[in-house]
């Protein structure tokens, strides 16, 4: 059999390595740049829905005009000017360029580390104009973003507020003149957890901070003193000593200069105020400030604004108490409050976080908009230039085909300051030119096979497209065997009775739609499925849902679910056992049932999971939970659900064991065989351990048990399926050939890099379970949106997936509640609808061989079912109610108590603070 890595790409990638750099040159992500693009000076844009996002509301059908990148009129049939560019947005529409009040992008360096006061440097210094960050998140609509110091000082560096003018000659070219300057603060955690320096305790960062200003002070009088002397005095006077550091600080006194602090906790956001209060200065918004909502008041009363995240929490101590609500509770307060990124993948859907606000809070639309277009633009001082669309202001904005706020919307154009910045037809246009470019060269590749001067390097090119059968093995592979099927264990928690649920749109997912349908479940299972009509038991309890939405409860396929409580507390999570060989841990046997995070994930209508283990090359068995039950045993749906395997690693330019020549990565190719050596002699241990088990049942001589080998037995027997956590294309194809070589049914859960062998993973029947949407691309030389449509590629070569949504930020975990947006959002980037409804439903729970019990409504089936009040991938959509096996669960969490503990704290008495 011929190794997945055929001699074709081997060749290709060699070739590839020059052209490339010639066809990245006319790449979309290089092409439009500040100096190239689309700037005809006028524009019209007619027929468009307008969020001004400022006293004229949303405008419909309306004209905007530019002239020399600034709003000129706007209006109802507005005259086209000569030479004007006419954009016809009919169906489309229109929001101001979004702003990030907190990134890190475009900055070749964060961390100034050598002093916990660092106020002289400036991260303008080292900005990047060339950042591709800055191309894909102009795709996004980003047009103005602060980029900031990290976190590691008191006082850390001065910002820099730049437009995004991506490819400008000079990174300060892309610097927003005559603004008021900001500069980065920092308190807790970070700031206190380097051991080798002051401070180590949020006193002592207080006390750093207070020493700082108090040493401003006396460099202020210095020079004022000095300066009040005639100029006969200065000259029989030693000067002052100019002090760069202290003179940013004394910009600071004088209001000159804005603070933006890093914050988390409520007991250091108001101690900073108090200190502000005292040295007479006013803090321009705190950042993160996760807390905040518990001193929301004193932020408001003191005048700072707030940029925090939308709903990342419990990925260390101080985020623990971090609430989604928290925007909308100092909003409510009187702040003005932003959604911010602090990562250069959520930068790129900024409206998305905004959505959260009508999520969490109930906000209009169109305030929860506000977060990430004119309330950050007031925090960095510039809302008389950006942040609405408004005669005289910077022609900043981006048409979408849809609703902002809708996962399904995506980013048509984006303008900075009139030029078109981003194109979504042109950057198709240009990756299309790319691939033929692509083409050309496999082609070449293909016909110079022969030559036998060139088998040496063979091997595909990091990066290539999706692999085909023709292009990897010449033989057939084994069939990779059907999924087995589980018996899904009922609950063991006591029967509700006979419900019927009435007059919902009842989303079957294995069927169609039945508008004001009837769903009566008893005994913890689905009895009754039908329309209007349908007679409902006479002892159902009747529950009237009119007008409500009712799914399928969503399952997660991949998660830490119960095993950890903050990620950076390694006493609190049971995630990684030492050692290379665990296959006989159990998952569920720690799984918390009163981990916080369970409650969250439920309430947005996740009903079951997955729960994984990591640790070693074989980690061990993983469990699906109900996320109901008093107890790990009550919660356990099924185990084990798989065996576990972190598939060593292959790089393009190695592979496998005996297969010749192979260029680059031999390093990582000889490491990855060894690894995989001992998985198979494991394997085969499993095999004699099983026949000597075997022989001693039939009355041979007895064997010690060994709890790993015999964990293990279900897997070679065909009972239990091999998932294997893989990362890169090259160990993707490595892992299918392996998995047909040993004839085990395998799961690929993947990193993002299954979709370029798609072809080999349809025919050889391996499903995959894709772990993030919501991500950038591994790749420079990938399009923009590669990770959002990850699915759609698997979906139209044939492969069987499932979204797990647990990418970045504790999605595993803490935000594993955010999985059906995954789904949306690959929906918004090609996968048909219907399709990524299934992806977190029916598909998962048929790879997981429970889709007898749970993934749709039917008959028979668990009745495990939500109730929305609109679309379940929706962000803006609210889980009204929840059923898991029949029973109703309880929707509240430690998030919506401490919304309703904080959300009417008395307002503190002038006067008593």
């Amino acid at each position: 059999m011929k190794t997945v890595h055929g001699v074709v790409w081997m060749f290709t990638a060699m070739l590839l390595v020059a052209p490339l750099a010639v066809a990245q040159q006319q790449s979309p992500v290089t092409k439009v740049t500040w100096n190239t693009a689309d700037n005809p000076g006028v524009i019209l844009v007619q027929n468009v829905r307008i969020w001004t996002q400022g006293p004229n509301g949303i405008l419909e059908n309306a004209d905007m005009l530019v002239r020399d990148g600034d709003i000129s009129e706007i209006g109802n049939g507005l005259s086209v000017p000569s030479g004007a560019m006419v954009i016809d947005a009919t169906g489309m529409q229109m929001t101001p360029g979004l702003i990030d009040a907190h990134s890190h992008s475009a900055a070749e360096s964060i961390n100034e580390g050598s002093n916990s006061v660092t106020a002289e440097v400036n991260i303008g210094d080292v900005l990047n104009a060339d950042s591709l960050a800055l191309y894909r998140q102009l795709a996004g609509g980003l047009t103005t973003a602060q980029i900031l110091h990290g976190s590691a000082n008191s006082i850390g560096g001065q910002s820099a507020i730049i437009k995004l003018r991506y490819g400008a000659d000079e990174g300060s070219d892309m610097l927003v003149k005559d603004v008021i300057p900001t500069i980065k603060f920092a308190l807790g955690e970070n700031v206190k957890r380097n051991q080798n320096r002051y401070p180590n305790t949020r006193q002592g960062v207080e006390q750093t901070i207070r020493s700082a200003f108090i040493a401003a002070q006396d460099y202020q009088f210095e020079w004022e003193e000095y300066d009040a002397l005639t100029e006969e005095e200065q000259e029989r006077r030693v000067p002052p000593r100019t002090d760069i550091q202290l003179q940013t600080l004394v910009e600071i006194l004088n209001g000159e200069r804005k603070v933006h602090s890093h914050s988390y906790r409520q007991d250091e956001i108001l101690m900073l105020i108090r200190l502000a209060d005292e040295f007479g200065f006013r803090i321009g918004a705190f950042q993160h400030v996760l807390e905040g909502y518990k001193v929301a008041h004193e932020i408001a009363a003191h005048g700072a604004g707030a940029s925090t995240f939308s709903d990342w929490w419990a990925y260390k101590i101080e985020a623990y108490d971090a609430i989604p609500y928290n925007g909308a509770i100092m909003h409510d307060a009187g702040v003005v409050v932003s959604f911010n990124s602090d990562n250069g993948d959520l930068s790129r859907r900024m409206n998305l976080e905004a959505a959260k606000a009508v999520k969490y809070g109930d906000l209009a639309e169109e305030e929860a908009l506000k977060f990430v277009t004119v309330n950050p633009a007031i925090q960095l001082n510039l809302q008389d230039r950006i942040g609405s669309l408004e005669v005289g202001k910077d022609a900043d904005f981006v048409l979408w085909n849809g609703n902002p706020l809708s996962v399904y919307s995506r980013v048509l154009m984006t303008f900075v300051e009139g030029r078109k910045m981003f194109d979504l037809d042109f950057d198709q246009q240009m990756r299309a030119n790319i691939e033929t470019e692509r083409q050309r060269l496999i082609t070449l590749a293909q016909a110079n096979e022969s030559n036998p001067t060139d088998r040496g390097r063979s091997g595909r090119g990091r990066g290539g497209p999706a692999a085909t059968s023709k292009e990897t093995t010449d033989d057939e592979f084994t069939p990779n065997p059907a999924a087995p099927e589980f018996t899904y264990r009922p609950s063991m928690l006591p029967d509700p009775g006979t419900v019927a649920i009435v007059g919902a749109t009842v989303h079957t997912v294995s069927g169609e739609d039945i508008e004001n349908g009837v769903v009566v479940m008893e005994g913890g299972k689905i009895t009754v499925v039908g329309g209007p009509n349908t007679a409902i038991p006479s002892e159902a309890s009747r529950f009237d849902a009119d007008g409500r939405h009712l799914y399928p409860g969503m399952i997660a396929s991949d998660s830490s679910l119960g095993l950890s409580e903050i990620g950076s507390v390694d006493e609190g999570n049971d995630l990684n056992e030492m050692g290379d060989f665990n296959a006989n841990i159990r998952a569920e046997v720690a799984v918390n049932g009163e981990a916080t995070a369970i409650p969250v994930t439920r309430a947005n209508g996740i009903t079951h999971a997955v729960t994984v283990m990591g640790g070693g090359l074989i980690r061990g068995t993983s469990a699906l939970l109900r996320l109901d039950g008093w107890t790990w045993e009550q919660m356990t749906a099924v185990a084990p659900t798989a065996l576990h395997i972190s598939f060593p690693s292959f790089r393009a330019g190695g592979g496998r064991r005996g297969g010749g020549g192979r260029g680059g990565g031999s390093n990582i190719a000889d490491r990855g065989n060894e690894q995989l050596g001992r998985i198979e002699a494991q394997l085969e241990e499993v095999k004699a351990y099983t026949r000597a088990k075997e022989a001693e049942a039939a009355g041979g001589p007895r064997y010690p048990r060994d709890p790993r080998l015999e964990a293990m037995i279900p897997v070679i027997k065909g009972e239990v399926p091999m998932f294997l956590h893989v990362t890169g294309v090259a160990t993707v194809r490595r892992a299918v050939e392996w998995g047909a070589e040993q004839g085990y049914r395998i799961v690929l859960v993947d990193s993002g890099d299954a979709w370029r062998a798609a072809d080999l993973l349809a025919e050889q029947n391996v499903p995959v379970i894709i772990g993030s949407i919501l991500a950038n691309p591994m790749r420079d030389d990938e399009p923009y949106d590669s990770a959002y449509a990850r699915a759609v590629k698997l979906h139209e070569a044939g492969v069987q997936f499932a979204i797990a949504g647990t990418g970045g930020n504790g999605g595993g975990g803490p935000n594993l509640r955010s999985m059906p947006y995954h789904a949306g959002v690959a929906a918004g980037f090609g996968l048909p609808k219907e399709e990524a409804l299934k992806s977190v439903t029916l598909y998962p729970a048929q790879i997981l061989g429970v889709d007898d019990a749970l993934g749709s409504i039917e008959v028979g089936k668990s009745a495990s079912l939500v109730l929305t009040d609109g679309d379940i991938l929706e962000i803006r959509t609210h889980v009204l109610n929840e059923w898991i096996d029949g029973r109703p669960v309880d929707l509240s969490t430690k998030h919506t108590n401490l919304w309703e503990k904080y959300r009417d704290r008395p307002r503190p008495v002038i006067g008593r603070q």
